[in-house]
């Protein structure tokens, strides 16, 4: 093998080495988090009332953390497409990572998806099932990202973007 050729097999891995590295590195988006285990012996002797109690404010804290993790995914991405247009050194300075927020969103669905077993076992229908994203919202959050991609490559300007982003959260 010649050197010119090492020198391109060598300069292919360490791109595709450092390419995994920066998409590995940018947060999840929440939906694609799995629920952590919770045995349902903690929740067996609670009464159906304790249930819905718990399953409230669980739910309360997993909408909020949705929130604040489906923020830094995206905050992730766009820093993660800025610097590989802009600035790619600047790349090596992001955060990354799914972080404890992460950790505890998985927690609470695993302690949501026990107290789900336990008062279907119970038959309680004082516990409301858990809520998930309405499709409306997973849908406005795409064409929010599909705008913002296009305004990033030009294909409308910041005033036509702010605009339909305005319109578009108007439908929520």
């Amino acid at each position: 093998m010649g050197s010119v050729t090492v020198k391109k097999y060598c300069t292919r891995i360490i791109g595709l080495g450092f390419t995994a590295l920066l998409l590995s590195s940018c947060a999840s988006q929440p939906e694609e988090l799995q629920a952590s285990y919770t045995s349902d012996i903690r929740y067996q002797d609670w009464a159906c009332r304790n249930l819905a109690l718990e399953a409230t404010s669980i739910d309360k804290r997993i909408s909020e953390l949705h929130g604040q993790l489906k923020k830094k995914a995206g905050d992730d991405q766009a820093q993660m497409a800025i610097g590989l247009i802009l600035f790619w050194p600047a790349l090596f300075f992001l955060e990354g990572g799914d972080g404890p927020q992460a950790s505890e969103f998985s927690r609470l669905k695993g302690e949501r998806d026990a107290i789900d077993r336990v008062s279907r076992f119970k038959d309680c229908s004082a516990v409301p099932v858990m809520p998930q994203p309405s499709g409306k919202q997973a849908d406005v959050y795409e064409k929010l990202k599909s705008l913002k991609r296009m305004k990033d490559d030009g294909l409308i300007s910041q005033s036509e973007y702010q605009d339909k982003r305005t319109a578009l959260l108007k439908t929520l």
